[in-house]
């Protein structure tokens, strides 16, 4: 006698607790070899098949699980009828296949009458879990279940929602401005439920969007509350019907600047900050935000209502009026900021900020790196942004920066000339009372810049210099990086022609050549002996001795004290 056979005749004396019962029958329905006889002698005791074991699972589960077709035909013959055995299938199998293999079986076994589906809502549940497929439908309809059967729904709860993508009522309002009394109707019979409900940033993104598919990068990640909902659709009427925006500083301004939404701005401000920044904005304020701003597909509403380049300009003008310009976020200011995002950011931001109108903007727009350079923004493009001139950007927006915002090249280091300080190599731009101070070191090199062995200043190569240019035989001159040694006093055939150096006066009194105290003690200039002479200017045979070497205090220049 097998082990199947004598559990099933211990199962006709079985005495115990109807959970010893559940237990004994789920352990059965689980094993490999179940005893049926076990089975139908335990059935007997009334155990309803959706009775749950200790782990948590019912016996129809299980049974379902292990797929014995002699197991599933004893359990439905114990069922008290097929609707809750189709419930059971729809709840426990996830795929329309399963169903299709184990309904025929439950059926079959069942009386005439339990046959006979009661619910007429079974349609419509195996049309709502499985909507991508219609065989379970039809075989459905040819278990009887009637095509024209009527259902009512109550429309008392506007939180009804799709099966999978879950859509509410609420969220389709906020597609459309026209939905919006709709919406209002709603959040007065249920504001805080539909206040606190969300929608999947997928659903969002497929339905917020015109395309047939979107691309993945302009699909939503995180799932969205119906106010945030209706901030990304740029619906202003339904953002304040759900009371967005109540909160002060609550980042709304920030998603707002970045979207690019003058509407969404211009409300706002009356509540929140424009100068207040959000660590979950990298601690910056709303303006330095809006320069990261992109066009976005999935802002429908906004986007019908404008272009994106007018609302960009729009929502950067209303910000730009109250910001704090002195505002700096790691020594940058919002110019910076547009800087960093590109020339179309430089372009928007240069004329919301009217920066050629502002007759501080070399002061104010100023970047100090942790040496302590001072660079004005075209520097900073050259020098820290892009050192490597690797962007095709950074020349365009140097150019917007000197033409659009007139602003002055400038680049120095703010200190009184001392032991240890120097001036950068490219210096330029010096304030009044600076550049009077550091003048007798700066302009101690002009005669080695006269020959070419140094950059001119403000310049980083020789041939950048205008100066230089209209010299034929300076203009020649290679790179310093590979200019070899040269002469102190090369010959020049041409020499007075030079606009650096201005025709020699009648006599050493003339103001050409003003008292010096520190041109004697500079070891790059000695005193010089005689000049050539000049044939092609009879009236100055020779020029006379130099007791001092004169001042050129047209150029100042970036260099060690």
């Amino acid at each position: 006698m097998g082990d199947a056979s004598r559990r099933g005749k211990a199962a006709d004396v079985f005495v115990g607790t109807s959970e010893d019962r559940i237990e004994v029958l789920a352990r059965e329905v689980r094993s490999e070899s179940p005893s049926l006889q076990l089975i139908r002698n335990m059935l007997r005791y009334k155990i309803p098949i959706e009775a749950v074991s200790s782990d948590g699972q019912t016996i129809f589960e299980i049974a379902l699980q292990r797929g014995n077709a002699d197991v599933i035909r004893l359990l439905c013959e114990a069922s008290e009828g097929v609707d809750k055995i189709i419930r059971a299938l729809f709840r426990y199998l996830p795929r329309e296949k399963q169903v299709l293999k184990c309904l025929p079986i439950c059926m079959a076994t069942l009386a005439p009458t339990a046959a006979h589906i009661i619910d007429p809502a079974v349609l419509y549940k195996a049309l709502s879990t499985f909507p991508e497929g219609d065989r379970l439908v039809n075989k459905l309809l040819d278990y009887g279940v009637p095509a024209g059967t009527r259902v009512e729904w109550r429309l008392s709860d506007p939180l009804y929602h799709t099966h999978k993508s879950r859509v509410s009522a609420a969220f389709v309002c906020t597609l459309d401005p026209g939905r919006t009394p709709v919406l209002v109707a709603l959040m007065k019979q249920h504001g805080r439920a539909i206040t606190v409900s969300t929608i999947p940033g997928r659903s969002f993104s497929w339905l917020a969007q015109d395309c047939r598919e979107p691309r993945p990068a302009d699909i939503v990640q995180q799932d969205l509350s119906l106010v945030n909902a209706a901030l990304y659709l740029g619906n202003l009427d339904a953002f304040r019907a759900l009371r967005g925006g109540d909160v002060a500083n609550d980042g709304s301004l920030h998603t707002a600047a970045v979207l690019a939404l003058p509407n969404f701005v211009q409300w706002l401000m009356k509540r929140h900050s424009a100068n207040h920044a959000l660590d979950e904005f990298d601690g910056l304020i709303p303006l330095a935000v809006a320069c990261r701003a992109q066009t976005r597909p999935w802002c429908k509403v906004a986007n019908a209502e404008d272009s994106f380049e007018n609302r960009w300009y729009r929502s950067m003008e209303l910000l730009a009026r109250q910001t704090d310009l002195s505002w700096r976020h790691r020594r940058k200011t919002v110019l910076h900021f547009a800087i960093d995002n590109g020339s179309q950011a430089l372009v928007v931001m240069l004329d919301a900020l009217d920066v050629a109108g502002d007759a501080e903007r070399d002061e104010r727009y100023t970047y100090t790196d942790r040496e302590g350079i001072v660079y004005s923004p075209s520097r900073y493009i050259r020098y820290v942004l892009d050192p490597e001139n690797e962007n095709s950007d950074s020349d365009r927006m140097i150019r917007m920066l000197r033409r659009v915002g007139k602003l002055n090249d400038r680049m120095y280091r703010p200190q009184e000339p001392g032991p240890g300080v120097e001036q950068p190599v490219s210096c330029c731009g010096l304030p009044r009372e600076l550049e009077v101070k550091w003048a007798p070191i700066l302009y101690r090199h002009v005669e080695a810049f006269a020959r070419g062995a140094l950059p001119a200043p403000g310049f980083d190569r020789v041939s950048e210099c205008p100066e230089v240019s209209r010299c034929p035989e300076t203009s020649k001159r290679p790179e310093i990086s590979k200019r070899p040694e040269v002469p102190r006093f090369p010959e020049c055939p041409r020499f007075p022609e030079c606009p650096r150096f201005p025709e020699s006066p009648e006599s050493p009194e003339s103001p050409w050549f003003p008292e010096s105290p520190w041109f004697p003690e500079s070891p790059e200039f000695p005193e010089s002996p005689e000049f050539p002479e000049f044939p092609e200017f009879p009236e100055f045979p020779e020029f006379p001795e130099f007791p001092e070497f004169p001042r050129f205090p047209e150029f100042p220049g970036p260099y060690r004290y």
